[in-house]
């Protein structure tokens, strides 16, 4: 049986406010999602932690299943944001997953933890983590939110089946009067327009379960097999969750400077990419980020569209000469709704 990963982190000592300020181990979940928003109804402080060993019933984005193996990580945290920094959750997770690995995974000088578009973690151009943000939302008010994140630690890709099955675990009841929404990047409520100017885009609510933390394969790898050793997980939790606390407090009085941090760490800028969004295909040139996080491309036509969810491939053809344009006095911008 494994060691209880919780008790070690403990025993380490955790320096946080806000997050971790109840953690919760088990040895086997259908989702720390799932739970960790069950505690969230039921009235859990902001900041309680849910952590799995495995999960029997974990999502992926855009109806992949994420593989939950033993000796990796798997944590799901539970926070009361408002409806304006909602949207910038799972990039504050990336940044803080970033900052771990780099913290205690002693990987190699030139593989350092980057990322794409919008969450993906990379490490030597492969995937190491991912993370899910889904909210309930009540109003015009934020009932809470749960930022979902696995972390390729031990991973034995070559043991995975490449087409697990689905599972079809149901959603928890979320209230009268409750909705939930979802995406692999931060969650905003729906508008209903579908052109706009220079307002921020927002997705639609999609069914629980189609958007989560990815697919594996074929193009992930771990900490371990980077780093040439094993990377001590107690540590790499404790850091995390540190990280996380650290951002938290910072996104309440500076969103913006988490943000530009979380844009530096974007591979995908700068890149000719094809995004699959709201049941289309788009490519053109991934020219810069909004402060919500969307997607600027910039099509073949000149028109920049504003790509609010949807899955980026890499065309593998840069761009030499393109550079991020100012944030003022871009053309009109469409959105794509779609999970990311």
């Amino acid at each position: 049986m494994p060691t209880n990963l919780v008790a070690q982190t403990l025993r380490g000592g955790l320096f946080t406010r806000i997050v971790g300020r109840q953690v919760r181990y088990f040895g086997q979940l259908p989702s720390t999602m799932d739970e960790a928003a069950r505690l969230a109804q039921a009235g859990a402080p902001e900041g309680t932690v849910v952590v799995a060993e495995t999960q029997t019933a974990s999502r992926g984005r855009l109806g992949r299943v994420w593989v939950s193996q033993p000796g990796n990580l798997y944590l799901s945290v539970v926070f009361r944001p408002s409806l304006a920094t909602l949207p910038l959750l799972s990039s504050l997770g990336a940044v803080a997953v970033v900052r771990a690995i780099r913290a205690v995974g002693g990987v190699n000088p030139g593989l350092t933890p980057r990322l794409k578009w919008p969450n993906d973690v990379l490490l030597d151009v492969k995937k190491v983590a991912g993370i899910l943000v889904e909210s309930a939302i009540q109003g015009e008010q934020v009932s809470y939110a749960v930022l979902g994140i696995g972390i390729n630690v031990s991973l034995e890709v070559e043991e995975i089946s490449p087409d697990p099955p689905k599972s079809r675990l149901p959603a928890p009841s979320t209230g009268s009067g409750l909705r939930l929404y979802e995406r692999g990047e931060g969650t905003t409520p729906p508008d209903p327009s579908p052109c706009q100017g220079e307002g921020p885009a927002a997705p639609s609510p999609v069914p629980r379960g189609k958007a989560g933390m990815g697919g594996l394969l074929p193009h992930a790898t771990s900490l371990n097999a980077v780093a040439g050793r094993e990377v001590a997980r107690d540590a790499l939790l404790r850091s995390l969750l540190e990280e996380l606390d650290r951002l938290h407090l910072e996104l309440g009085q500076e969103g913006g400077k988490v943000m530009a941090q979380w844009r530096e760490l974007l591979d995908t800028l700068g890149q000719r990419v094809s995004v699959i969004a709201a049941g289309q295909r788009l490519e053109g040139l991934a020219e810069d980020v909004d402060d919500l996080g969307n997607l600027l491309l910039r099509q073949d036509d000149g028109q920049v569209v504003t790509v609010t969810a949807g899955d980026v491939t890499l065309s593998g053809q840069d761009f030499p000469h393109a550079s991020p344009l100012p944030r003022r006095g871009l053309p009109q911008k469409c959105h794509s709704e779609e999970s990311r």
